[in-house]
C-alpha cells in the first residue's frame, strides 16, 4: 500500500495507483486492501464453478457489484477527481452522479479494450497487457495533470486578473437560490422602495437576477442558468471523463484475464459491467457528499461577501487538488 505504482498480486496489468496509507485513514485503506484479496479469491472461485458447469452466473454478477462498491472506497477510481471537478464548478447532483455513472463504464470499457487487443491482436508480439495498461495509465495520469492545470487556470485567471486591474471578483453558488430579489434596485446602500424617498429624483438601475449591480458591486440572486445547469460544460465534463476512465480498473483485468483463458467471455464482460455499477455508485455518493458539503458551508456563510470568499475559495482548492493528485500520480508512476 505504500508505494504508488506495483504489479497486480496476480502478476497481471497493475494496481490501483495510490498515495501512502498514512494518517488517520491508515487502518481503514490497509483494512479495505485486505479484504479486496479475499474478493478476487471469490470472484475466480465463481467464474471456476462455471467453467466447470456448476453455475453461478449470478453469484458472479453479485460479487462483482459488491467488490466494485467496496472496492471503489479505497485509494483509486477517480474520486477525487470526480468529487474536486465537482466542487470546482457549478454542476448540478445529477449530472454529477452522471458523470461519475459514465467514468465507472468508461474504465469497464478500458479493461475490455485492452483484454480484446492482448488475446486477439498482440498475442504473439512481445506487447504485454501489463505494458498496455501501463501506458493509458500514464495517459491518464498526464491527463488528469493537464486538466487540473487548465482548470486552475480557469478558476484562478479571473482572480489574478481582478487584482491586477482592481476589477471586483464574484463568485455564486447554488446555495443562494433561495435570496431571489424580484424589483429594481436603485441604491445597493439602503431599503429598497421605502417610503421615506421618492423615485423620480434619482436614476434606477435595473439589472437582471444574477448580474452585477451597477452601484454596490455584487450580484443579489444567482443567475437561473447557472443554478439550473445551463451553462453545464460537456467539454470540460468529458475531459474529467476521459482522464479517470481511460485508465482500466485492475480488478477487471485480473477478473478478464482468468475469463479469457477458460473461454468464459460473456461471463467476463458481464462481471466487469456489475463492478463499474457498484464502482459508480461508491463514486457517486462520495461526490453528492462533497458538494453537499460545501453548498452547506457557502449557505452558513451567507448571501454576502463572505460567503462569496468561502465559495471562490473551494473551487481554487478543488481545482489546486485535481491538479496536485495528477502530478504526484505521473510522478510516482515514471
Amino acid at each position: 500500500m505504500g508505494h504508488a505504482h506495483a504489479q497486480s498480486s496476480l502478476g497481471i496489468g497493475t494496481n490501483e495507483a495510490t498515495l501512502p496509507s498514512t494518517g488517520l485513514f491508515a487502518g481503514l485503506l490497509n483494512w479495505i486492501n485486505l479484504h479486496q484479496q479475499q474478493f478476487y479469491r471469490s470472484l475466480t472461485g465463481a467464474l471456476r464453478s462455471m467453467r466447470d458447469g456448476g453455475g453461478g452466473v449470478w453469484l458472479l454478477v453479485g460479487l462483482s457489484f459488491a467488490y466494485g462498491v467496496f472496492h471503489a472506497a479505497g485509494p483509486g477510481h477517480g474520486k477525487a477527481v470526480i468529487s474536486s471537478y465537482m466542487l470546482a464548478n457549478e454542476v448540478a447532483l445529477r449530472r454529477g452522479v452522471f458523470l461519475s455513472f459514465i467514468s465507472a463504464i468508461l474504465q469497464g470499457v478500458s479493461a475490455i479494450v485492452i483484454m480484446t487487443l492482448v488475446f486477439l491482436v498482440l498475442r504473439g508480439t512481445s506487447v504485454s497487457m501489463t505494458d498496455a495498461t501501463r501506458f493509458l495509465e500514464l495517459a491518464s495520469y498526464a491527463l488528469v495533470t493537464a486538466f487540473g492545470a487548465w482548470l486552475l487556470w480557469r478558476k484562478l485567471g479571473p482572480l489574478l486578473r481582478g487584482m491586477i486591474w482592481g476589477r471586483p471578483v464574484h463568485s455564486l453558488s447554488s446555495a443562494h437560490a433561495g435570496h431571489a430579489h424580484d424589483h429594481d434596485h436603485h441604491d445597493c446602500g439602503h431599503d429598497h422602495h421605502a417610503d421615506d424617498h421618492g423615485h423620480d429624483d434619482h436614476q434606477h438601475h435595473h439589472h437582471a437576477h444574477g448580474e452585477v449591480c451597477a452601484t454596490c458591486g455584487h450580484a443579489h440572486a444567482p443567475d437561473p442558468a447557472l443554478i439550473s445547469g445551463e451553462r453545464f460544460d460537456w467539454k470540460t465534463a468529458w475531459g474529467a471523463i476521459v482522464a479517470v476512465g481511460l485508465r482500466p480498473c485492475s480488478g477487471a483485468l485480473i477478473v478478464l484475464s482468468f475469463a479469457f483463458l477458460n473461454g468464459l467471455w460473456a461471463g467476463g464482460v458481464l462481471s466487469v459491467f456489475a463492478m463499474a455499477l457498484g464502482t459508480a455508485i461508491t463514486v457517486s455518493a462520495l461526490a453528492v457528499m462533497a458538494v453537499t458539503a460545501k453548498n452547506w458551508a457557502v449557505a452558513f456563510a451567507g448571501d454576502g461577501r463572505t460567503g462569496n470568499r468561502i465559495h471562490t475559495t473551494i473551487e481554487v482548492a478543488g481545482a489546486a487538488f485535481v491538479f496536485l493528485i495528477g502530478l504526484t500520480l505521473l510522478t510516482a508512476s515514471l
